[in-house]
This record gives structure tokens, sequence and C-alpha cells, in this order.
């Protein structure tokens, strides 16, 4: 999703640019570049429409380049059309002719600033594709995040085409105020379980009636409540998945980012979580962060620092029982930087 985002982004960024100068946007239709074709894709009517789909599905990924790639199921998104009301509710359409440029069927111009902007937009989109042509990344193992601490076992095989991706990508964390964040999973590999083989059997041919059967399904619910100082939320601090099977693994997460300055050390903050007997943790349990994953009951909690954010997530393994868990975040009166008690 590392592409989808970047290129949405840089659409959404020409036709922000575009409805402060030239009139209110609609009706804006991209076309969707995969591996396997390309697809016209939904019409958004706005631009908060578009807005809220990046939100939504395109959200900030998360992870460390140091120890996976990031890369799963990439797409690059290319402008089409959209339409600009201009003065007497007068409507342009502006259609792309795949030479680098916007055109309206009835010889309506953009302002020469749109027109940069939007020339700037398609040699990003050449640039993307060049790099989509030529990135390489592997992990020397797959999955990494079935271990304990992926860092210390994954040797990545990158070149710079993929160190200019990442680049590109860590610019757009909070780009025109779309600064939604999620913990990287990696969809494309994880929960891959190859199915029991089935031996051929000679039986005796029958007709069984099966009963009808309910199948249970459980809850996963995380609340993290921050009480640092000069502190705030980066995502939602509520957050709960239904339905889920036995045996089901759910993952939640949020960020939480210093006001005015980043976080240098794990240690200015103290965490401890609590839980029901689902999540199998006993009372209040205190933390000890140090960037790698720990065991908890039925629970799996990392807490690491993330472009000088701290990164809480927490994975829910769920054994015939809602798993309800409290995270809480305080600041820790006890840290001690080059001697100084903070």
């Amino acid at each position: 999703m590392i592409f989808d985002r970047i290129s949405l982004l840089n659409s959404y960024g020409v036709l922000q640019a575009a409805q402060r100068s030239e009139g209110r946007v609609s009706q804006i239709l991209f076309n969707r570049t995969a591996f396997y074709g390309t697809k016209t894709n939904i019409r958004f009517k706005t631009l908060v429409e578009l807005a809220n789909y990046i939100q939504e599905n395109h959200a900030f990924q998360i992870f460390d380049p140091n120890c996976v790639c990031g890369t799963c199921d990439e797409s690059i998104w290319k402008l089409l059309s959209f339409s600009v009301e201009l003065p007497g509710k007068r409507f342009v359409t502006y259609v792309n002719n795949m030479r680098g440029e916007f055109e309206s069927g009835d010889g309506a111009r953009m302002n020469k600033k749109t027109i940069d902007i939007i020339a700037k937009d398609f040699a990003a989109d050449r640039r993307l594709i060049t790099i989509k042509d030529n990135f390489e990344c592997f992990g020397y193992i797959q999955n990494q995040g079935r271990y304990v601490t992926p860092c210390e076992y994954v040797d990545m095989i990158t070149n710079s085409y993929y160190d200019e991706l990442i680049k590109q990508y860590m610019l757009t964390r909070n780009s025109y105020g779309l600064s939604r964040s999620e913990v990287f999973i990696d969809k494309c590999h994880e929960g891959e379980i190859v199915d029991k083989y089935v031996w051929a059997t000679t039986t005796v041919a029958t007709t069984t009636i099966l009963p009808t059967t309910t199948i249970e399904t459980f809850k996963a619910e995380t609340t993290f409540l921050n009480q640092a100082m000069a502190t705030s939320v980066v995502g939602n601090g509520y957050q709960e998945d239904t339905n889920v099977l036995d045996l089901g693994i759910r993952t939640h997460s949020v960020t939480i980012r210093k006001n005015g300055s980043n976080f240098q050390d794990l240690r200015e903050l103290s965490y401890s979580i609590s839980g029901n007997s689902g999540s199998g943790v006993n009372g209040t349990v205190a933390l000890i962060a140090d960037g790698s994953t720990q065991v908890i009951g039925n629970l799996s909690v990392n807490v690491f620092i993330l472009s000088g954010e701290v990164v809480l997530s927490i994975t829910h393994n769920i054994v015939q029982e809602d798993s309800i868990v409290t995270f809480t975040v305080k600041t820790n009166p006890g840290y001690v930087q080059d001697n100084v008690v903070l």
C-alpha cells in the first residue's frame, strides 16, 4: 500500500490547489495500475470524500524498514478527470490527455500556477512507475512478524530505488492533515496455512444429515489511556473487533506524540496493562519497554519509538472468551537523562 498512499496524496495535493485557485472540485476519477493491469476506480463526488477514503483505506503504515519491506498489494493511482465549478454555476470537466496535462472540451483553461502543480504530479507518477518497476526489497526471513524480536533475525536486501521509495513514503505521514496511522501487518504473508492433505480412501456411500450448529464468536477490545503530561494520542483511543473466532488474532495500536519535540527514550514514559480473564492478565502488570515484543497472558505487547513518537501495539489472542484490556501510559517521574532527573 506504499505506492497507493504516495500517488493518492500527490493527486490530492493537485486537487486541493485546483480548488483554491479554480473553484470547487468534484467528480474525481482515477485509474489504478496494479500487478494484473489497469482498472478505472470509483468516482469521488468531492475532495472531502477522497480525503475520507485515503484516511480509511490508505492510512500511514508504521514499520521499521530495517527489518520489514512494508510493501504489499501495491498500486499506482493516476488522476483521469475532475470537474470544477466556475462562477455562475458553470461546471467544467478537465480530462487527462495522457501527454502530461489536463484539458477541457469547451476550451476552458486553468491558471499557470495550477498547471505547474499538475505537471509536477505527472512527473511524480512517472517516477513512481520507474521505482515500482525497479525497486528490490527482500528479507532473509519471510513473515518476520512471527518472531519476538524480528530485527535480530532479518537481513534486508534492498537497492537505491527502495531507499528512494521509503524517503517519499515517510514524507506522507502528516501530508495535508491526513495523518491517520496504524501498525503495518503484512497481509500478503500473514496467516498462510498449508491445508491438511486429504488421502484418498474407499468408503461406502452413505447419506448423513448434519445437525445445525452455531459458531461462537468473541470480542477483542483495547482502551488506550494516556495520562502523560504534554502528550497526545494519534489514533483511536478505543478500538474494538467483534465476531472474532476462537483462536483468532486482532491487533490494535496508537502512537503517543510529545508536544513540541520528539521522544528520545522509551523510559520517558511508564506503561502498564490490565485486563479481564479472557486476556490472561492477572491484575495490573507494569511493562519494561525495550522495543521487543512481550507475551503477557493471551496478549503480545510491543512498545517502540518510530520517528520520535512512541508506538503502542497490542495483539489479542482469543481463547474461548472476550479479551478486554486497558493500556495505560503515564509520565515517568523517575526518568534520568545524563544524570538529571526530568
